[in-house]
């Protein structure tokens, strides 16, 4: 996908509620579900940004609200082409959860 059809994606309505609405369902789903099994300093960086996916707060330090939130997916999603679909923007979302909840390779146990 050219960098114009990536931009233009980030301003298609269509796909800015596809992102929230997964975003918010992973969200609910981190903080509802059972540990990571990747260590406690993972998850409290996961629920850190689901909670603030949900209802704000602080990501590794940034105070962000739930819309603050999902234009950062909407702005990495789209440069990443994802396609506008509710399947591939599900995917998307979970393989890009940990990139910005700021986890790092040393997090993990």
């Amino acid at each position: 996908m050219a960098y114009q059809d990536n931009y233009t994606l980030i301003a298609d309505s269509t796909f800015q509620v596809r992102v929230k609405m997964a975003a918010a369902k992973a969200a609910t789903q981190i903080l509802g579900g059972a540990a990571s099994g990747s260590g406690a300093t993972v998850d409290a960086k996961r629920d850190a940004l689901a909670k603030a996916a949900i209802i704000g707060g602080a990501v590794n330090g940034i105070d962000m609200t739930p819309t603050s939130v999902a234009d950062r997916f909407i702005y990495v999603l789209a440069a990443l082409g994802t396609t506008n679909t509710d399947e591939a923007v599900d995917t998307a979302i979970a393989s890009v959860w940990n990139d910005l909840a700021c986890v790092e390779l040393g997090d993990a146990v």
